[in-house]
């Protein structure tokens, strides 16, 4: 046997990479033990194919993970000649004790060069004379006259090295030709799939080699891709970049030392009561500290932590805890660096907790929990359009405000404040201690009556005044409703700059006469959710929605529906197996409606059932029926509705929510919009600070409509005894409107619709139909499988506010479509024309978020722009605005193209071309099927000469398929469409931007 002469004729050498840990604890790798680099390269005379700087690079990037590493090489000699130099077969064996093992020649798919001398005796002496050895082979090449080599098979490796590798726990990397898999699939097999091995199917070259070295090891050392592929797996899992078959199979835990893998609760995250946390590192520590030295607690309030243990002994990587309490509290949790050791290294060279996985090491982590318990001020609308007759919105307004409280939980802090152009504290902040504390706050609800003026600005400082009552340390939240405009003072922009930062303000604007806008703005200047209500029965949905937002609960789902006397209507909701405090409820109208639940396994769950169960807990009222199921069971869940007594048939709404460890974060890009503009809606799905990627995530909007026909009651500034429209915001006059059907819009995680990168767990589209004034509702959904394995679902909803503007809107970028590949490094970019701008503003970048520009002009007249100078194989996005006399339009959408403007990197295969040869190829192709930067640019041009000059094709890329792909396939027919001979073709490959190649292809029929 011998080595395959395609390894030496092309130059190359293939890469692998093998990280071995303990043979029984074989999911998470450990440190490698030892900070020496033992490099094997027994190829001096090929010196251009295996320059020092590979693993000298290989050396740099580990380096760079704090190890202090010292580099040992064993090379041959000189080139030709009989000296094994320091490539003796010894140190090719000891090789496996080095803490980082580097062995750098050439091979094939089955084995392995272990030295290259001038004369077969050499060789034969190099393996210490005894050339029976059934893993050792010596031959002659037919690549170099000169040499004698010595093969080593896989069968070599697990002889001699399995014990090294166990006992050093070494990183090693195997980089030959054909490296995957035979000779590494062995080498992971001798550890007992305790390491993980990177190889390639051919023959790469040396800048591949090092490319991927690269990828790979910044990965690993917390130097790329924000630090969260610091795993073997992750490092290669992140799929696009690798070059030239580059695979991986082992165990995908390994990582470069101990580093942040995960923790809960996470940091600001809203806890029930009492639960069960942890800190987890990703990779396995020493038990030297015990676990209340490596993790510390500083508490506020009322709340015990306990149970601080590691989770097994000896090689560990877990801690958990146990805390319990009451009311409010805050945990601030520290994990120690210098206290999670890596299990594996040397005890001179223990590496310590590398915080933000990021090196170098000796980072601290550091994150808060709070309480389940709030502070809540609800602030009503009692002004005199509230009671007219037409609307009659306090009675509603009332009902739904009662639920709230109802819901809220003991620890809780609630008050109640009534305000027309005055105020009145109708239950003054009070801690929730029982049932009868919530009672009595409804009871306080329950005679407000309607009348008067508006002077939101004053409810607002009445509402903070019942705050300040309690800790203004704590997270705080007012719920402000109002039907109207502002007809009294204080103005609320005259109080606004008072409202403490840690006070948010959830807004609900109640019907078309409510000054939509200013709510809105409310909201989003303190970080609050505003909420449309078209009428008084969207109320109970509306606080139900606030009231999970302002614990911090996930919505799980939200449905509902009319039921009828004696009818029993079913609701399916997926809990996750991550959801570990769960809420499902129901609010109705006020008749007798009654939910029951029932368990995946089965069990019915009645409001008897649940006051047996130490786990449910039971709440009713006249318009609600409330569970609280701890630690749910995973799984499909139905909840029964029953109506029981209704004189007519009744509206009503389910909810379900709960905290959980898998969460979705949706939003806007702004709190405020205008006509035309477009809205960009975002997502971002994490399990357990984990990005969640391959989710189902879309949006459902409902959009305000102007058609006349379908017109609700307008303002009518007579519903309010005072009205003073020397007031700017006072006098503005809303547009009625009904909320039409939804639209639907598909938010994508590929990096080309507003969601940064593609695969990074943020998910984005624009929304762009916002012709229309007034408030624009979104309902967020997402569904998939999290990376733990479980289905779930989420809901998300809020609305914003569309206003007049006599600013132009917003262009839309048409070419290059978003996402296009091959461009010329000259394009052409066009948007679209906008009829009352005056002139345009263009920015080009290499940033999504545009934190740099490259171009950035106005006072452009045209819509279009020519682009010169762009480089070779570069992405960039792009985006324009408008200008007229009254201002600037906000930026476009934001577009993206690749450019390819080096032709001497275009593929053309399969060359030779042998027609119906059974391969699947109708044709030869100009251009990869896969890698971009191998493809035509666009536009291109193809053209086939016989060996003698004579034309036969001329194949134009995108005119010749319609597709501007960058790729042109020719089928092997002249321009007649007859068919062309066998024999050897000439082909040359022009662009406007000048470039030019020829090359030859062979047609074989």
């Amino acid at each position: 046997m011998s080595i395959l002469h395609r390894s030496l004729i092309l130059l190359t050498a293939g890469f692998l990479l093998l990280l071995t840990v303990d043979t029984i604890q074989a999911q998470i790798a450990f440190s490698p033990d030892g900070t020496f680099m033992k490099v094997y390269s027994p190829c001096a005379f090929d010196q251009g194919l295996f320059p020092d700087a590979v693993y000298q690079e290989v050396g740099n990037l580990i380096q760079e993970q704090d190890y202090n590493v010292t580099t040992v090489i064993y090379r041959d000699a000189t080139s030709e000649d009989d000296d094994c130099g320091s490539c003796t077969l010894d140190n090719f064996i000891n090789c496996g004790l080095g803490g980082f093992v580097y062995f750098y020649s050439h091979g094939s798919a089955s084995s392995v060069a272990g030295i290259y001398l001038d004369t077969q005796q050499a060789v034969v002496d190099w393996e210490g004379g005894d050339p029976g050895d059934p893993n050792i082979e010596v031959g002659q090449s037919s690549a170099y006259s000169w040499a004698y080599y010595a093969v080593v098979f896989p069968d070599w490796f697990e002889q001699e090295w399995q014990d090294y590798l166990d006992q050093s726990r070494a990183i090693t990397i195997i980089s030959t030709c054909h490296g995957h898999p035979a000779t590494t699939s062995k080498v992971v097999s001798s550890t007992n799939d305790g390491g993980v091995c990177f190889g390639y199917i051919d023959s790469p070259n040396v800048s591949t080699n090092q490319f991927n070295n690269s990828r790979l090891l910044t990965r690993m050392n917390g130097t790329s891709d924000n630090a969260e592929r610091r795993t073997a797996g992750r490092a290669w899992d992140s799929g696009s970049g690798y070059q030239e078959g580059f695979n991986m199979f082992g165990n995908p835990h390994i990582t470069l030392c101990p580093a942040t893998e995960e923790y809960y609760p996470q940091d600001g995250m809203v806890v029930s009561s009492s639960g069960r946390g942890y800190f987890e590192t990703d990779t396995y520590c020493t038990e030297d500290a015990s676990a209340e030295e490596a993790l510390t607690f500083q508490t506020v309030g009322n709340v015990t932590i306990d149970n601080v243990h590691w989770v097994g002994s000896g090689q560990v990587n877990r801690i958990e805890f146990d805390w319990d309490g009451n009311g409010y509290f805050e945990v601030t949790t520290t994990a120690h660096a210098d206290k999670f050791k890596s299990w594996g290294a040397a005890v001179s060279n223990s590496h310590a907790l590398d915080g933000d996985r990021v090196s170098p090491n000796g980072d601290d982590v550091e994150f808060e929990f709070f309480a389940g318990s709030v502070d809540v001020a609800l602030v009503i609308d009692k002004s005199g359009s509230m009671g007219s007759g037409y609307s009659n919105y306090i009675v509603p307004a009332k009902i739904a405000a009662s639920t709230f409280v109802g819901f809220m939980q003991v620890g809780d802090n609630l008050a109640v404040v009534s305000f027309n152009s005055g105020q009145t504290v109708n239950f003054p902040m009070t801690m929730i201690t029982s049932p009868a504390t919530i009672a009595a706050a409804q009871s306080a609800i329950a005679p407000i009556s309607a009348g008067g003026s508006t002077a939101i600005g004053g409810a607002m400082t009445a509402g903070q005044g019942q705050l300040n009552i309690v800790d203004e340390g704590f997270p705080q939240a007012m719920v402000l409703l109002s039907d109207g405009y502002e007809t009294a003072g204080p103005y609320v922009s005259q109080v606004i700059g008072s409202i403490r930062d840690n006070v948010d303000i959830y807004t609900i604007a109640l019907g078309p006469d409510s000054d939509q806008g200013l709510l809105n703005s409310i909201a989003a200047t303190t970080s609050g959710i505003y909420l449309y209500a078209p009428g008084g029965s969207d109320l109970l949905a509306l606080y139900n929605i606030i009231r999970s937002a302002v614990v911090g609960q996930q919505t799980i789902v939200m449905d509902g529906g009319t039921i009828d006397q004696g009818e029993n209507l079913f609701h399916s909701v997926l809990i996750d197996q991550l959801a570990f405090f769960v809420n499902f409820s129901m609010v109705f109208e006020g008749s007798d409606v009654d939910l029951e639940l029932i368990t995946p396994s089965g069990l019915t769950i009645d409001s008897a059932a649940a006051s047996l169960d130490p786990d449910i807990d039971f709440t009713e009222g006249s318009t609600y029926d409330y569970y609280i199921v701890h630690s749910p069971e995973a799984g499909e869940w139905q909840l029964s509705v029953i109506g029981t007594d209704l004189p007519a048939p009744e509206h009503y709404t389910i909810s379900v929510q709960g905290f959980s460890t898998l969460t979705m974060d949706a939003y806007l890009d702004k709190g405020e919009y205008d006509e035309n503009q477009p809205i960009l809606v975002g997502a971002e799905v994490t399990e357990e600070g984990q990005i969640i990627t391959g989710s189902s995530v879309w949006v459902e909007v409902q959009v305000p409509t102007t058609l006349a026909s379908n017109y609700i009651l307008g303002y009518n500034p007579a519903h309010e005894v005072e009205r003073d429209l020397n007031n700017p915001i006072g006098s503005k006059l809303p547009v009625p409107y009904y909320l039409a059907s939804p639209d639907s819009l598909t938010l994508y995680d590929d990096g080309i619709h507003g969601d940064a990168e593609a695969g990074d767990g943020i998910y984005g589209n624009y929304f762009t139909n916002t012709e229309n004034t007034g408030s624009y509702t979104f309902t967020v959904y997402a569904s998939g499988v999290g990376n733990l394995g479980g289905q779930f679902t989420r809901e998300s909803t809020f609305s914003t506010f569309v206003s007049a503007s006599n600013r132009p809107a917003a262009p839309l970028p048409v070419t290059p479509i978003n996402g296009a590949i091959g461009l010329p490094a000259s394009p052409m970019l066009v948007w679209t024309s906008i009829t009352d701008a005056n002139s345009y503003s263009l920015q080009l970048s290499t940033e999504y978020d545009f934190s740099t520009t490259i171009l950035d002009t106005t006072g452009l007249i045209d819509s279009t722009f020519a682009v010169v100078g762009l480089g070779n194989n570069a992405q960039y996005y792009w985006r324009v605005s408008s200008v007229n006399y009254y201002g600037t339009s906000d930026w476009s959408i934001v577009n993206s193209f690749q450019t390819i403007t080096n032709l001497n990197d275009v593929v053309v295969y399969p060359n030779p071309y042998k027609p119906h040869s059974g391969l699947g190829h109708t044709g030869i192709s100009f251009g990869h099927p896969t890698d971009a930067t191998k493809r035509l640019t666009v536009p291109a041009t193809v053209e086939i000469y016989t060996i003698a000059g004579e034309k036969v094709r001329t194949l134009k890329e995108p005119e010749s398929d319609g597709d501007p792909n960058g790729i042109i396939e020719w089928d092997v027919t002249n321009d007649s469409g007859e068919d062309v001979v066998s024999g050897i073709y000439l082909y040359r490959i022009s662009n406007p931007s000048d470039e030019e190649i020829i090359g030859k292809l062979a047609i074989i029929r």
